[in-house]
């Protein structure tokens, strides 16, 4: 369980608009025009097959330290530790975190934990932020290795235009405009594909919809 000694504090990297992650936007995100979230719930049958496409894909060893950023109710963190994986989950929205499984909960938190992280995952988060704000995370942010996921598009639209029914979604950027904004804030970039088979196959049907980039820290 992190103590408080253990965050950062005051400093907190805020999800944009972040008072709109809510009950609304979680469970009733179709029928209010939110997102394409409905009964937003724990489903073995689909995380933990993607966790370890994840764990595969970046090499994540048995007891490693993962944070997931912009986590949720914590259903990626939940099946990371299911897979011996030390993970913990941050994210800004008071509703998920008072709504998280109990299981997993303790490892949940707004703040970023003061310890060195092997691994941190961005799933579908960056396009959510303002760009200071992921500038800010970029540069201070205590991983070794960066696991970005993000929805492309060209500056006006998605590429996949089921992504446009998001109304917290920011950027609609390229995957060169995503790349030069990590390297330019303190990585170095590994690779970056338009697909990883076992992670978002259901949003894969537009070959170039996804970007899926790891970097290292300079």
């Amino acid at each position: 369980m992190w103590s408080h000694s253990r965050l950062f504090n005051p400093l907190r990297f805020k999800l944009s608009r972040k008072s709109v992650y809510n009950y609304l936007y979680f469970e009733r995100g179709i029928q209010s025009g939110l997102s394409l979230y409905t009964d937003y719930r724990w489903i073995a049958d689909l995380t933990i097959p993607m966790a370890m496409a994840i764990i595969d894909y970046l090499g994540i060893k048995r007891g490693q330290k993962v944070l997931d950023y912009g986590c949720a109710k914590g259903f990626m963190v939940k099946a990371l530790r299911w897979l011996g994986r030390e993970a913990y989950g941050c994210d800004t929205s008071q509703y998920v975190l008072d709504t998280a499984d109990p299981e997993i909960s303790s490892y949940l938190s707004k703040d970023l934990p003061k310890i060195q992280f092997h691994y941190t995952i961005c799933k579908d988060t960056f396009e959510h932020m303002q760009v200071k704000d992921i500038k800010r995370l970029l540069t201070n942010l205590n991983s070794k290795v960066l696991f970005v996921i993000v929805p492309l598009g060209d500056g006006k639209k998605y590429f996949i235009p089921a992504y446009e029914l998001d109304k917290t979604h920011i950027h609609k950027q390229s995957l060169y405009w995503w790349t030069d904004l990590i390297k330019n804030n303190g990585w170095k970039i590994k690779s970056a594909v338009p697909l990883v088979p076992g992670i978002k196959d259901n949003w894969n049907y537009q070959r170039e919809g996804n970007a899926f980039i790891v970097a290292e820290r300079q």
